[in-house]
């Protein structure tokens, strides 16, 4: 990446329909799904869900989202301090979120995670890359071009 490249370009918000949107290795970012079956592990990986999704749908009585993205962490070069390391980053950022009492707070739980886009087979899953992962409670600020 060019030094003078803002940080802006090197980051990538997940959110809306996988149309391509999601293109080469960078940084991607997330809301964590604060469900309590939001992570699963299944051979040599891990498997994060992301709230984000694909559209809002209505099925009868019940609505909700569809197609959440997720990420998946190869368990096979991770110590266990750090896949733990991982998880509690994870249980603490989700735990922030659901006992924060401020209802005007922009504070979320976000995954940041140094990754692959979805590929054509799975269009909602990204790859994380060498294990780069972080959780956090915090709000995200807009990003604001300074050049001209």
């Amino acid at each position: 990446m060019d030094l003078k490249t803002g940080y802006q370009y090197a980051f990538k918000r997940i959110k809306g329909k996988s149309d391509g949107q999601y293109k080469g290795r960078k940084v991607y970012f997330g809301r964590v799904s604060l469900s309590e079956d939001n992570v699963t592990e299944k051979g040599n990986q891990l498997f994060i869900e992301l709230y984000e999704f694909d559209k809002w749908v209505k099925n009868g009585e019940k609505s909700g989202p569809n197609r959440n993205y997720s990420i998946a962490i190869d368990l096979t070069g991770l110590s266990n301090h750090k896949k733990t390391k991982i998880l509690n980053e994870l249980t603490f950022a989700t735990i922030d979120q659901k006992s924060d009492k401020d209802k005007e707070t922009k504070k979320k739980a976000y995954i940041f995670f140094l990754g692959d886009p979805p590929k054509k087979d799975d269009a909602y899953l990204f790859t994380v890359y060498e294990n780069y992962v972080v959780c956090r409670y915090d709000e995200i600020l807009p990003t604001v071009n300074s050049e001209k």
